[in-house]
């Protein structure tokens, strides 16, 4: 049952190459994991996630919280990935040479402060 899938079965899929999103009948495309379409209630079928996407936004933080004290500065990007937009770590962002529309794809790291695992996103070169 896809109510059952949460975000650590969705991070392990993508630490494996496998990331999914997921479609309703109608072509509506989304992100987590749900029990139905959040635009139309319809039923939700996965799909594989695309290998690569395009950096749609970012931003660079420079004051972080505690958990994320490791992290200053902290790159957050929004890359669109087919049909659904992904947000996670940017780590390239933090060296002020990236450009929207920069290629990357989607892995799992580990924060070393707490050992949680957060979406990251790395160029593709």
């Amino acid at each position: 049952m896809i109510g059952e899938v949460g975000l650590e079965e969705w991070l392990d899929a993508v630490a494996l190459g496998d990331g999914y999103y997921y479609r309703c009948p109608k072509g509506h495309a989304t992100l987590p994991p749900r029990d139905c379409c959040p635009e139309c209630g319809g039923g939700l079928e996965r799909r594989p996630l695309p290998s690569r996407g395009e950096l749609r936004s970012y931003t660079v933080s420079n004051v972080s919280t505690p958990e994320y004290d490791d992290h200053t500065p902290l790159g957050i990007g929004i890359a669109t990935f087919g049909p659904v937009d992904v947000t996670g770590r940017l780590p390239a962002a933090e060296s002020g040479t990236l450009e929207t529309g920069t290629t990357v794809r989607l892995a799992v790291e580990e924060r070393p402060s707490d050992g949680s695992r957060v979406p990251v996103f790395r160029i593709d070169r």
